[in-house]
């Protein structure tokens, strides 16, 4: 005798509740193989605005009838139940040729949810890399379980995951703001390889200590903001239970801290940060409306100000200011790298020692000598320096060994960089002297040489030498007294 089940859900992510029945009775089917009819009911106590899910033709699901799950050796299997007829509706019939009746079942959406040799668990890869979609999310991304015995017209889903929406616009730019990625992190595992037990009959977060995943990454088409607040532009996101057919999942029940990190495609991110969120299986947490307020994160190579110039913009490149070689951690914060060099000029022109003894901080010893001669009228380099703008200096020693061993970790990317706008490359180039000797170029620093206060700590970018001891400060023409600038952001 064959079965006919009608499962009844509610996945049409306008959930409100966490849990809905299957209705109607079994019935004999005359046909060939095993039928599965699963509805999809709307249900609007809670629901997500324009969001409707439908059976799609490519739909299936997974159903274990009668698994051996009390002791071991377990022996599961998942019949796959293919969608038969009811595509683009909310009621579909769903086939299976090879399952045979039984009186305990356990049904798993989507169908790419399987079993292991051995073990007693429906295992699903939840998603940590999700999609933006419309006013909605993408098939499968949430999961969902349901068991029942003797009487499959009372099977309950479960839910493996809850949807966060932020809801964000934008009324302060001058130009639109378009999201390219959110990323979702959580102090607890939100997704990964998760789990149906099927002795336990609820939704775990996660497999134990298997696969967890802490950051969700979340891909955006380049979506504009809204500029209404009362009309923001929504990204709907896919979160693990915290809670599940009432238990706690997770130690309090809650995820301590949820961060949205919110990228725009200017360059700029936005941070977010949730407090003690729950997230219970099928349901909706809406977020009040934010307005963006993002700011510009860096990495080593990137223009400055604007990371993403175009460089076949002459408007554009004209606004570049530097290339970025030092950040912070946050990406925020760093220090850029002029896209001229000054060359063949004097330190100062008396040769004395001016206590510039700063080996780290190169803004330090431009201060110091500011406040020798206010309009370095003894110091050529110095005032090439204060031409380029507010912020400039001639960095320190340290200073021009980090930019010595990024640019050499770095090289062709940096050298591009520079030459694409039309700027001068780092150099590490040798002459030959007047003396028809070959010998190297040096980049020179702000700091004084302890031992000798008349000269100043060189670095050469031909090798990966400690800094050596410069040329006099009053050499004024030697070809290889080059300097850079360095200004902090």
């Amino acid at each position: 005798m064959k079965k006919t089940l009608l499962f009844t859900t509610a996945i049409a992510m306008c959930f409100a509740v966490s849990c809905a029945e299957f209705e109607d009775d079994m019935n004999v089917n005359s046909g060939e193989g095993m039928t599965v009819t699963a509805s999809l009911e709307e249900i609007t106590r809670t629901h997500l605005d324009g969001v409707s899910m439908y059976w799609k033709q490519s739909d299936a699901i997974n159903v274990a009838i009668d698994p051996a799950v009390s002791s071991k050796p377990y022996s599961v299997t998942l019949d796959r139940f293919d969608l038969q007829s009811g595509a683009d509706t909310k009621s579909a019939v769903f086939k299976s040729e090879t399952a045979s009746p039984g009186n305990v079942y356990h049904a798993a959406y989507p169908a790419t949810s399987y079993v292991k040799e051995g073990e007693r668990y429906i295992f699903f890869d939840f998603p940590y890399e999700q999609e933006y979609v419309e006013n909605g999310i993408k098939d499968g991304y949430v999961p969902m379980y349901a068991y029942g015995v003797d009487d499959p017209s009372k099977l309950s889903f479960m839910y493996g995951s809850g949807i966060v929406r932020l809801n964000l616009y934008d009324a302060q730019s001058a130009n639109p703001v378009s999201i390219s990625k959110i990323e979702v992190t959580t102090d607890q595992p939100a997704s990964g390889l998760m789990v149906a037990s099927l002795n336990l009959n609820r939704f775990p977060a996660y497999r134990m200590n298997t696969n967890k995943q802490y950051t969700i990454t979340y891909d955006v088409p380049d979506v504009v903001l809204s500029k209404d607040q009362t009309q923001p532009t929504s990204f709907n996101i896919c979160l693990a239970n915290t809670i599940s057919n009432g238990a706690k999942l997770l130690t309090d029940g809650v995820y301590a801290s949820v961060t949205f990190k919110v990228y725009a495609s200017d360059g700029s991110v936005f941070t977010k940060t949730k407090q003690n969120q729950t997230i219970e299986g099928g349901k909706i947490y809406d977020f009040p409306a934010v307005q963006y307020e993002g700011a510009v994160t860096y990495k080593v190579g990137d223009y400055y100000p604007n990371p993403s110039v175009d460089v076949n913009d002459p408007e554009e490149v004209a606004k570049v200011e530097g290339i970025v070689f030092a950040v912070s951690e946050d990406g925020f914060h760093g220090k850029i790298l002029s896209l001229q060099e000054g060359s063949s000029l004097a330190w100062n022109t008396t040769g004395a020692a001016d206590n510039t003894n700063d080996e780290d901080d190169g803004m330090a010893n431009f201060t110091t000598v500011k406040a020798k001669d206010p309009s370095f009228a003894s110091y050529p380099a110095f005032a090439w320096c204060a031409s380029l703008g507010e912020g400039w200096y001639i960095p320190a020693v340290n200073e021009v060994l980090l930019i010595r061993t990024v640019w050499q970790a770095n090289k062709t990317l940096l050298d591009n960089k520079f030459a694409a706008i039309g700027a001068t490359p780092l150099s590490a180039t040798k002459y030959v002297s007047s003396k028809g000797k070959d010998q190297a170029s040096y980049y020179y620093s702000s700091t004084e040489y302890a031992d000798s206060p008349n000269k100043i700590l060189s670095v050469s970018f031909n090798s990966t030498s400690d800094a050596g001891s410069g040329l006099k400060k009053s050499s004024g023409t030697q070809e290889n007294l080059l300097f850079r600038a360095v200004k902090l952001f």
